[in-house]
């Protein structure tokens, strides 16, 4: 008998989550409520955990608990907890006087707004993990801009925007009081971001963008989606990080951080005004940094993965301590004294190269050369203040540099075919190593001092 009991206690219960579960209900209760419910149906039946059921039968399952609710213009409008809410908005709906909260972090509650218009009345907005802005309007606000005031719009996951119809010139999206993540459909190409000072922007696209931002924002972070990425301004204060995109041209006058890249393609970094810290670019195509004079950390180039014969370009980065190139065909640093502060310069290069780093002292620099037939690759070096040069790669390898400067300098080689070419003066090359070829011109009436098994060769044009 008292087994009788139990099993009609359990079936009870499983009847009563199986009706729930089905229910279409406008607004359901706590689940917390549900367990109040259940315990009252005996004392001497098990508890909801303890029914053996069968997980093949799905009417026996805790019911996923959801809700769909139409957004009215001015309501205070709330969440419950542990409930999957689903709310549906229109520009109109989602005015200034209109509230949507969610105290709840553990459910995943979804606004889906469609816009017929600008929404600029700054709705709150607060605990709903995602929220999608969609139109397939041809105006906005009697133009082509799509304007969002997200300023009391928070604690959210993910924040989307979309133009699913993809003849509508409504192609600009502007986006006021941003101090989150974003993501943006690939039908937009412009995009312009009001941040709230001291926030983080995270921006992830969907396709090619021109973007800009104001306010004073803390790191900008883009996720490219394998897309073009170009930052004509922005007012990110520390760092920018700019990840799996495609062609990338940047513009910053007040990051003052590290500035990150990986690209599909070619990286142009046109200006850093005041930036400080590192450059760190990642490519497959050519890199080019035009101007970056008062970067004072590491600068990191590779575009080794490139087409053969893609280069490396540095206009100005003379403030840069360390330097690590590597690149699928030219290096040139020249211009502007080159990497003339660079303590530390490492450079791979798969062609002829020029480089100048000549105004720092107790200099380290390491050159290599690498590239698919094994070619000759001479490289020109402007280093006056050269401490110690190691050689090394696996194509053959001359570096042409003056005397003075190698004079009394190490020079390690693991190259099986390195030479130095030598132009006049007096020089100690004591310190090179045996196996680099010394290739001297222009040394009439000059001294030479040598160690035993240098091998010499002499210009007598």
């Amino acid at each position: 008998m008292q087994n009788y009991y139990e099993n009609k206690g359990a079936k009870l219960k499983l009847n009563m989550l199986s009706r729930l579960r089905s229910a279409n209900f406008v607004r359901i209760v706590n689940f917390y409520l549900f367990t109040y419910l259940l315990s009252a149906c005996g004392n001497n039946t098990k508890e909801a955990s303890e029914i053996a059921v069968d997980e093949n039968n799905d009417s026996a399952t805790i019911p996923v608990v959801q809700t769909n609710i139409n957004v009215i213009a001015g309501d205070i409008m709330h969440g419950t907890a542990g409930v999957n809410d689903t709310f549906s908005a229109t520009s109109q709906s989602l005015s200034a006087t209109t509230s949507i909260i969610d105290e709840s972090p553990y459910d995943s509650d979804q606004l889906d707004v469609t816009a017929d218009g600008d929404i600029l009345g700054a709705p709150v907005v607060k605990g709903i993990e995602k929220i999608i802005f969609k139109t397939t309007s041809n105006l906005l606000g009697g133009d082509t801009v799509f304007d969002v005031n997200l300023d009391k719009i928070s604690d959210y996951k993910l924040l989307e925007f979309e133009n699913t119809n993809e003849n509508s010139p409504v192609k600009s999206l502007n986006l006021l009081n941003v101090s989150s993540a974003v993501s943006v459909g690939e039908h937009f190409t412009t995009l312009s971001i009001a941040a709230k000072d001291n926030t983080d922007i995270n921006v992830t696209l969907k396709g090619h963008i021109n973007l800009s931002t104001t306010g004073s924002s803390k790191d900008l972070s883009i996720l490219g989606g394998g897309r073009n990425v170009i930052i004509s301004s922005t007012s990110a204060q520390n760092d920018i990080s700019i990840q799996n995109a495609r062609i990338v041209d940047l513009v910053s006058a007040t990051a003052k951080g590290d500035v990150d890249i990986t690209a599909n393609d070619s990286v142009i970094v046109r200006k850093l005004d005041v930036l400080e810290g590192n450059i760190t670019v990642t490519s497959v195509g050519k890199i080019e940094i035009i101007d970056a004079t008062s970067a004072k950390g590491t600068l990191t180039l590779n575009n080794e993965r490139a087409t053969s014969g893609t280069d490396i370009v540095i206009t100005d980065a003379n403030g840069i301590g360390n330097a690590t190139l590597n690149s699928a065909g030219a290096i040139t640093a020249t211009a502007n004294s080159g990497l003339a502060s660079a303590m530390t310069l490492s450079a791979t290069m798969a062609e002829d190269s020029t480089i100048t780093a000549d105004a720092v002292a107790n200099q380290t620099i390491s050159l290599s050369a690498k590239n698919e037939n094994n070619e000759k690759v001479v490289v020109t070096l402007n280093a006056s203040t050269l401490e110690s040069l190691a050689l090394g790669g696996t194509a053959p390898i001359v570096v042409n540099i003056s005397g003075e400067d190698i004079s009394s300098e190490v020079v390690t080689n693991t190259n099986s075919n390195a030479a130095l070419w030598l132009t006049s003066g007096d020089m100690d090359l004591a310190q090179v190593a045996a196996s680099v070829q010394i290739w001297l011109k222009n040394q009439a009436g000059k001294t030479i001092t040598a160690q035993d098994g240098q091998t010499f060769y002499l210009d007598t044009e």
